[in-house]
């Protein structure tokens, strides 16, 4: 699980992507990613694109927002939990302190911020940087959907770009909303197949619990606080 602070997820409505989206001069994830890359180095902010549909449309062909274009996006930022239906791009030192930092903030009357209030499960669907994940993809994003709607539980599921690493690293995280006056927390796993769906729904979104074997690391709280259940290694 690669460290930092604050996980900035692009909505898309895509569940593939060119391989380094960074490299995407008018992609919100390129956008972002070379901003942000000054940050904090002790909390930096990783940058991913999802398969969640954006509020607002993509930003026009034209002059790339890099070189002074503008356009919105749609973002939510993990693991705190909040979301942001429509940042100005190229956004501004306000908007950049909310991605950061979005705790500290309510928004403006320009940038409206929401708290995400379900679980979040992200799974690895960018087969173009590598194809595993776009194999896996579909029935783990089918598998996981039919243990919510058979638990009665409501939880967001999206394809993600890279999340770091590769065989080894995690395919899936599960970001939980926090409690009252409290932030969110996230659970990285690796290796995950259909098998793994069920414990990972039962005790970790819904149990609140680390599944070990296949945890790859929490984010949001010590992962000595965070309650473990056994699993098989992997």
């Amino acid at each position: 699980m690669p460290r930092y602070g604050s996980h900035i997820v692009v909505s898309t409505g895509r569940d593939d992507w060119t391989s380094r989206i960074e490299f995407d001069v008018n992609g919100v994830a390129g956008v972002l990613k070379g901003l942000l890359r000054q940050g904090d180095p002790w909390r930096p902010s990783m940058v991913t694109n999802s398969s969640v549909p954006p509020a607002t449309p993509p930003p026009a062909e034209g002059k790339p927002v890099a070189e002074g274009g503008v356009g919105e996006g749609s973002i939510h930022i993990f693991p705190a939990g909040y979301y942001i239906p429509r940042l100005p791009l190229p956004p501004g030192p306000a908007a950049l302190g909310l991605l950061t930092s979005p705790g500290t903030s309510t928004g403006t009357s320009d940038i409206p911020i929401h708290r995400v209030l379900t679980p979040t499960i992200l799974i690895c669907s960018h087969h173009t940087r590598d194809a595993r994940c776009g194999a896996y993809f579909p029935p783990l994003a089918a598998e996981f959907r039919r243990v919510l709607r058979e638990r009665g539980v409501e939880a967001s599921v999206a394809g993600s770009s890279h999340l770091g690493g590769h065989k080894w690293a995690g395919n899936v995280v599960v970001y939980l909303p926090g409690g009252e006056g409290e932030d969110g927390w996230g659970v990285w796993y690796g290796r995950v197949g259909v098998r793994e769906v069920q414990a990972i729904v039962d005790e970790t979104v819904v149990g609140r619990r680390v599944v070990e074997g296949i945890c790859r690391g929490v984010v949001g709280r010590a992962i000595e606080s965070a309650e473990t259940v056994g699993t098989a290694e992997k």
